[in-house]
């Protein structure tokens, strides 16, 4: 039987400097531009990944909200720091969108193991 990789593989992990860095600027924490470029670089890579592997009709409302988070890291990055309303919005969002993501492994692994019993 072909394991799906999504549900072998928990990608949420190539998004931890992007949630540290959202947030830090949430909490009006001080927060570095090696980060802050490190983050929004994760998100990219996230996404080229969710579409990539595309093994859920899900990925593109998960897309969805992420890109905010990364726009606010790229106005953080340009020296704009005057959004903590959307800033909060956006890290909403991005925990939406990984909740979201653990489901999809959660039911994936509950079906592949149902298939093998």
């Amino acid at each position: 039987m072909k394991q799906n990789f999504m549900a072998t593989y928990d990608p949420r992990n190539k998004l931890a400097t992007a949630h540290m860095v959202l947030y830090s600027l949430v909490h009006d924490r001080v927060i570095d531009k090696f980060s802050m470029e490190t983050g929004s670089k994760e998100i990219d890579d996230f996404i080229v990944f969710l579409i990539h592997n595309d093994t859920h009709p899900v990925v593109f409302k998960i897309i969805d909200l992420l890109k905010p988070a990364q726009k606010i890291i790229e106005i953080h990055l340009n020296g704009d720091s005057s959004l903590k309303e959307i800033i909060e919005v956006s890290f909403a969002d991005f925990n939406k969108a990984v909740d979201m993501i653990g489901d999809i492994l959660g039911e994936k692994l509950f079906l592949e193991d149902q298939e093998e019993q």
